[in-house]
């Protein structure tokens, strides 16, 4: 009998919440690359920063998988920051 909590008990989803998020950020991408509107690539670096801070988040409740999901935040902010960069020069363009 181990004297340390099971706090996996009280996240029972962050498997499938994580690859949800992970899902998420795939289409995002997706689709952010396939549209002209500006609106878009903007969106979607506020929801890779979101899901971001909500993984990080869940890995202070889940501290036997918070090493995967800080690197998994740590990637989707990352993306965060190709999707801004990717967003100037489109906004550039348009201004053009």
């Amino acid at each position: 009998m181990s004297l340390v909590p099971d706090v996996t008990a009280y996240v029972p989803a962050a498997p499938k919440r994580s690859q949800m998020l992970r899902e998420q950020a795939k289409r995002c991408r997706r689709l952010a690359r396939a549209t002209t509107d500006a609106a878009v690539p903007k969106k979607l670096t506020e929801f890779l920063r979101e899901a971001a801070a909500s993984l990080r988040d869940l890995a202070l409740r889940a501290p036997d998988i918070a090493n995967e999901l800080r690197r998994f935040a740590d990637d989707l902010e990352q993306e965060a920051q190709r999707a801004a960069r990717d967003e100037r020069p489109r906004n550039n363009k348009a201004a053009d």
